[in-house]
Formats: structure tokens, sequence, C-alpha cells
């Protein structure tokens, strides 16, 4: 949170971030100047490129396994 407080009381986990940004921002003539500041400190609040990647991971992932053939070329399920 800006305010520096956590919800266990502490500082929480992007305020160092928040005080970067809002840094740049009393510092620049232009807020341009501080698009990467605010986008570090967007995706530390909200994980959306973390997640992004993510998930295209995962998609990759069961794509390649889409056409049912698992490790070894065994068919699903394998057996052991």
């Amino acid at each position: 949170m800006s305010s520096g407080f956590g919800i266990g009381g502490r500082q929480g986990r992007c305020f160092g971030i928040w005080q970067d940004f809002s840094a740049c921002l009393a510092e620049s003539d232009e807020p341009k100047q501080c698009k990467a500041y605010r986008d570090d400190y967007l995706e530390c609040l909200h994980h959306r490129e973390e997640f992004k990647a993510l998930n295209t991971l995962f998609r990759g992932d069961k794509a390649g396994k889409g056409a049912g053939e698992g490790e070894g070329g065994q068919g699903a399920g394998g057996g052991h």
C-alpha cells in the first residue's frame, strides 16, 4: 500500500517500488519519464505479466501433450 503498511502491520511488499515511482514523479518534468517505475509498481501489485507468462507456459505444455502421447510414446495413463 502507498501508506507503507501492509496487512500485517509491516512495510508492504510494493512500498519500496512506490517510493521510487513517487520520487521519480517529484523530480521529473514529464510524467512519461517515470513509465518504467509505474510499470514496475503495477506489476508488483497485480502480477499481470507473471500470470500471462505462466498461462502461456501451461497452455503450451498442454498443447504439446494434446495428441494423447505421454512420455516415451505411451498412451494416456501410461501404467507403472
